[in-house]
């Protein structure tokens, strides 16, 4: 897709206006969940009526796509995830029939009928949209997330928080819509999977007193505390965390996620999040910007899981680099 640059700064304003102004989705009993597709329906309809009609080819087949695009949208949809697809699916239709303004073109005539709005804006400002509504949505779960007692869900959580915020940035970052979808689809599933560990209301999930996370940060071992390590595998997307927590020297937390595309033992570092959090003695929040997971046992039926795991991450001033990284889970949660 052409012209990145007013795609990526369209979004990134957008987002800084709808994390100040978003408002929950609003369901509806038909048509799209969401509101993000007015002023795109609007023109679309309009087009839709200038090109009834033409008698040219390229409009006549340009019109079919309009009311193509328009019964999608308007398809009946229950969730954001979906509303997300439509769009993906919309602007495939408009940039086949409309490709002179895909990316933006000096000027918009379309065979012998001119059109006042650019398709292409537009349709940005729909994922704009959608960006807004997955970041506000991961927003109202964290304070709700740090709420949790200490614990295995808790830290899986925490790790779920960390990747949807990466996917959230690709998604920013991405020069396509094919990709921005895709970032924001993964970043939704984290939603939803933080969402079920809050519904457990409690810390744990996964986390028996037999389950075990160790690792050398900048070469000083670092052991988590009994009962409070510990894994879950979701089977809808194949994702896989796993983490733990020590009450001292120092009180920290680590958990790592593996997004998607778990399948089975194997060495992962597409996908793969990780955070470590220090409460005390001195407050720090390192991200990771490159991790490895080696799964060398993930057995849902009898809810085992084992490997090691490096990475290195940042607080954005000091860097730290892990190693000997190593988890047993005994007791795998698995969804």
């Amino acid at each position: 897709m052409g012209s990145v640059m007013s795609f990526r700064v369209g979004l990134c304003l957008s987002i800084v206006a709808g994390l100040a102004l978003f408002a929950a989705p609003r369901a509806r009993a038909t048509g799209p969940f969401t509101d993000n597709f007015t002023a795109l329906l609007a023109e679309l309809q309009s087009r839709s009526a200038a090109l009834s009609g033409s008698t040219d080819r390229t409009e006549k087949s340009q019109w079919k796509a309009c009311n193509k695009a328009i019964l999608a949208i308007n398809k009946n949809s229950i969730s954001l995830g979906t509303d997300l697809k439509t769009a993906l699916n919309v602007t495939k239709i408009l940039a086949k029939a409309f490709p002179s303004e895909f990316p933006l073109p000096t000027t918009m005539t379309q065979a012998s009928i001119t059109f006042s709005n650019n398709l292409e804006v537009l349709v940005v400002q729909v994922f704009s949209n959608f960006t807004g509504d997955v970041t506000a949505s991961l927003a109202t779960l964290v304070g709700a997330v740090n709420a949790l007692p200490d614990g295995s869900g808790k830290t899986q959580a925490l790790a779920l928080i960390t990747a949807s915020q990466q996917q959230i940035t690709d998604a920013i970052a991405a020069q396509d819509f094919g990709s921005l979808t895709k970032d924001l689809g993964v970043a939704l599933k984290g939603v939803a999977s933080i969402g079920k560990i809050l519904s457990k209301g409690s810390g744990g999930g996964g986390g028996g007193n037999n389950d075990t996370i160790s690792m050398n940060i900048d070469g000083v071992a670092w052991t988590g505390d009994n009962g409070t390590s510990g894994g879950e595998f979701t089977q809808t997307n194949n994702s896989f965390g796993f983490g733990g927590s020590k009450s001292s020297n120092p009180n920290s937390t680590i958990a790592i996620v593996i997004t998607s595309g778990v399948t089975g033992p194997g060495t992962y570092t597409t996908g793969v999040y990780g955070t470590y959090l220090v409460y005390s003695p001195v407050p720090a929040n390192f991200s990771t910007t490159s991790c490895t997971v080696i799964i060398d046992t993930l057995d849902t039926v009898h809810h085992k899981a084992s490997g090691t795991y490096s990475f290195s991450a940042t607080d954005g001033i000091t860097t730290i680099t892990v190693t000997q990284g190593a988890f047993n889970i005994v007791d795998l949660t698995v969804n």
